[in-house]
């Protein structure tokens, strides 16, 4: 079997930690396949390396064994997405034709032209909650959504009052991907914006492990007084994910391009990888992704991103994003595919090296 390949990038990607030994990581059961590697560029230096790939033609392995949870903005969610479908469907979202004839950001028209691309862009639906409901259908019956679309005024706030935390389960192969939204701070917010569920644990466990077939809150359209709340990492890593069943095995965490102050703080960037270990975690911090034309400046990683790839197991570098073009973006933030499927073969390439 292939595996899917590390990106070196700008920066050299380490897969391991020195303070993590290959023992201790396979004691946390992160054998998930095959470790011969895929050929991605080991070096990106251009964008025709990636323009080269033909992920279309690749038979690629789907892993066993692998309990993943993503924390972030929505370009980490669109990132859970496009694994969730490679893992339910056993090939990446538009991989049909060339990439290169998907030249137009218009969303209705990449709706038609390209298959399925409606995953990985909410404004493919003509509402939130339409969105809502088509991308968890197309990954029935193994994914359930605890989705809540706020009012109007709450989304023009940058969806301050939203909950979106998506749980993907095949048993037959022991894959489950998590994917809980967490946003920095963003305008006059005090304090960052909180993790939020409207489901409890014992819920989310029944549910993910078949007691429950048909979830009894999903797609709101209030919330509810009992809902979970929490704006500390730590406590949250640690009472919430972490007693998460199938017990998860990865952690893959960002806020995204809403401001980070939490992150400067290096005491706290400890705590948090400290808090992944404890759990029993591998831990991979993702780099910010690039703004559109965000110009080769963007090469360059932020220093508060550089310590805490440099404390975390896994450091999924990003930085290579400065240079997708344009009309791989459908606004200055988010993209189109294949560049989701190229974080999550990064990703899983990483993953396979920790054997």
């Amino acid at each position: 079997m292939l595996i899917i390949s590390a990106t070196v990038t700008i920066r050299h990607l380490h897969s391991i930690h020195k303070r993590a030994s290959l023992f201790e990581l396979q004691t946390i059961g992160i054998d998930i396949g095959s470790t011969r590697r895929f050929y991605f560029p080991e070096h990106i230096t251009s964008f025709r390396q990636l323009q080269d790939l033909n992920i279309a033609s690749t038979r690629i392995p789907t892993p066993a064994n692998l309990n993943i949870v993503f924390v972030g903005d929505s370009v980490t969610r669109y990132q859970y997405l496009s694994l969730a479908y490679f893992l339910h469907f056993g090939r990446w979202i538009n991989t049909s034709r060339n990439w290169a004839t998907y030249n137009d950001t218009n969303a209705n028209e990449v709706e038609v032209d390209a298959p399925d691309m409606g995953m990985i862009w909410k404004k493919s639906e003509s509402t939130m909650r339409e969105w809502f409901n088509y991308s968890n259908f197309m990954l029935t019956p193994f994914e359930r959504c605890d989705c809540f679309e706020p009012s109007h005024d709450d989304y023009k706030n940058f969806g301050v009052n939203g909950i979106e935390n998506r749980f993907y389960r095949q048993p037959l192969h022991n894959i489950s991907a998590v994917y809980m939204k967490k946003l920095g701070f963003k305008n006059n917010h005090a304090r960052p914006l909180l993790f939020k569920s409207t489901w409890n644990l014992t819920y989310i466990n029944e549910m993910q492990n078949s007691k429950i077939q048909n979830p009894r809150r999903s797609f709101l359209t209030e919330l509810p007084d009992d809902m979970y709340q929490n704006d500390d990492w730590t406590s949250f890593i640690r009472d919430f994910v972490s007693k998460l069943r199938p017990k998860p095995n990865v952690f893959v965490f960002n806020q995204g391009l809403w401001n980070h102050d939490d992150f400067l703080n290096t005491t706290l960037q400890k705590e948090i990888i400290k808090a992944i270990s404890d759990a029993g975690m591998v831990s991979v911090y993702k780099t910010t992704t690039r703004w559109s034309s965000s110009g080769a400046e963007g090469a360059v990683m932020d220093s508060y991103e550089r310590q805490i790839c440099d404390l975390a197991d896994v450091c999924l570098d990003l930085s290579w994003t400065w240079m997708v073009p344009e009309f791989l973006y459908v606004d200055r933030a988010h993209f189109l595919e294949p560049v989701y499927t190229w974080f999550n073969l990064q990703l899983l390439d990483l993953l396979y090296s920790l054997k």
